[in-house]
């Protein structure tokens, strides 16, 4: 109740808003008077400002100090100053702002924003991480295959009902206010992201600090799965998959027109028609109800059944000392995975693999010693 004389302007400071009660003159009255809603207006003295969120506040490693901030509003036309040791502001222009001060300066900050009609004052004190941040207060798990984490936060600060931290997520989506102790966040890809708290330290008018943590999102479809091991020509593939088939069963697609199999052990074969790639895809359930088909390109080399190859001697003489020889111009090459090269030796000796080292022949010793070589075969 208002008791006026005369003209009377009543106000209250949340609403910054006038009215006039206008009286008789010299008259007593005794009125009720109705206040609007609060407006947007928001003191130049308050220390917690809601028209924007302190996203993050750090010593780089330079020694600089950064501070960012986001605005609530989408609103265009949002301008901002940061005021610090003195020196002219920095201004900045957007939604979303980050500043980076020079280290000379006592890390304490006045930030204004300049919204509508509106600006917006916050005080901010830069605080050590290594004093205030808690070890594994940021967890992440990812049972599923659409890149959806559930971040668990473990900060003493949640049972005070005041208490409010700004998360962000390390991929460039927005940053988040919440008190919870659990929230999920969804990623476009698998990775590693460092995931960011900040918030004003309880029981201190401005002191900030931002902790960073590392969390893991990881792919169903990691593409490195399937393996092409061996072929026997031609073309009679070995695959490997690495996956627990024989807990998790998996349906295999060979990419090349075949029937679809069950595949319950690995490594398997197949018979493809041809050389050349095929997109080998399976099917699998990597989490209760949620099945994944993952594809992954498999290449056969050109099939090679030559077996022509040149033996010649490394260092020819005259004399009948048994020289050493080596083969060359193999038909098939070392990266055809399609040919097994098997070399037998008349002196006994088995070597495998495309192309043997030198080799001297111990079959050219008899029980007098070395006996000359006259002719080679092959």
């Amino acid at each position: 109740m208002v008791h006026a004389s005369g003209h009377f302007i009543a106000s209250r400071d949340t609403d910054k808003a006038d009215y006039d009660l206008e009286l008789e003159t010299g008259g007593t009255e005794c009125v009720g008077i109705n206040l609007l809603e609060s407006s947007t207006d928001v003191s130049a003295n308050d220390d917690n400002c809601p028209s924007f969120i302190i996203t993050k506040a750090i010593e780089l490693p330079n020694g600089d100090y950064q501070v960012c901030v986001q605005s609530i509003s989408p609103a265009p036309g949002q301008s901002w100053e940061i005021h610090y040791g003195g020196s002219l502001p920095f201004t900045a222009f957007g939604g979303t702002v980050c500043w980076t001060i020079p280290s000379g300066y006592f890390p304490s900050y006045e930030i204004i924003h300049y919204l509508d009609d509106m600006d917006c004052h916050q005080f901010v004190t830069i605080w050590d991480p290594e004093t205030y941040c808690y070890e594994e207060a940021v967890t992440a798990t990812n049972e599923n295959c659409r890149f959806e984490a559930d971040i668990a936060i473990d900060l003493p600060y949640l049972s005070d009902p005041f208490f409010s931290y700004v998360i962000t997520f390390g991929d460039g989506s927005p940053a988040v206010e919440s008190s919870n102790s659990s929230l999920t966040h969804t990623y476009t890809q698998e990775g590693s992201y460092e995931v960011c708290l900040t918030y004003l330290v309880p029981n201190s008018e401005q002191g900030f600090v931002t902790c960073c943590y590392t969390i893991e999102i990881l792919n169903c479809c990691s593409g490195d799965v399937v393996h092409l091991t061996a072929i026997q020509p031609c073309w009679i593939a070995t695959l490997e998959f690495d996956l627990d088939v024989a807990f998790f069963p998996i349906s295999v697609d060979y990419g090349d027109g075949s029937t679809i199999e069950l595949v319950t052990s690995s490594p398997v074969t197949h018979t493809y028609p041809d050389d050349g790639c095929y997109d080998v895809c399976y099917t699998y359930e990597p989490y209760p109800d949620e099945i994944v088909e993952c594809c992954e390109l498999v290449c056969l080399p050109a099939c090679c059944l030559n077996p022509e190859f040149e033996l010649n001697a490394i260092q020819p003489s005259s004399s009948c000392i048994n020289p050493e020889y080596e083969i060359s111009h193999v038909a098939c090459p070392n990266e055809s995975l399609s040919t097994t090269h098997l070399w037998e030796f008349s002196d006994g000796t088995i070597f495998e693999g495309p192309n043997p080292p030198p080799h001297r022949f111990t079959n050219f010793f008899d029980e007098e010693g070395e006996v000359c070589v006259s002719e080679t075969g092959v």
